[in-house]
């Protein structure tokens, strides 16, 4: 799975972007920018305790960043508990919005345990964000 996120000159800075992440890096270089990043997905990927390879590569041309994960269920459940925390829901919260009787439903999601298909990743990801997540 792919994700692409930008590159920016922002004052005497560069920082790369994730937003589906919602994470940056800065630097004095567009690479040492996405090398921060890169630290930053993999402290988060220690706190989370997840086992997830990953690539963080810049496309110069285009500015843009390109993160791939080799495997789509670490990765879904890498996003969706990060935009579960970033708006401040608990699992019990989840299970509440998805009329679920168990908040391990949903949990067995962020624990990259149930296989996930793309359409329930995006409503997965709507309701905890309220944002529609346009796929191309």
């Amino acid at each position: 799975m792919l994700i692409s996120g930008k590159v920016s000159k922002e004052g005497n800075y560069w920082v790369a972007s994730l937003n589906l992440l919602d994470m940056d890096g800065q630097g004095k270089t567009k690479k040492e920018a996405v090398n921060f990043l890169s630290e930053s997905i993999e402290l988060m990927k220690e706190e989370y305790c997840l086992d997830m390879e990953f690539e963080l590569r810049l496309e110069k041309k285009t500015n843009k960043v390109i993160f791939k994960a080799r495997n789509t269920n670490k990765l879904a459940s890498f996003i969706l508990r990060r935009q579960r925390e970033l708006n401040n829901l608990t699992l019990q919260d989840m299970a509440d919005i998805l009329k679920s009787k168990s908040r391990n439903s949903y949990a067995r999601y962020e624990k990259g345990k149930t296989a996930i298909t793309l359409q329930r990743f995006a409503e997965l990801f709507e309701s905890i964000t309220n944002h529609s997540l346009l796929i191309s």
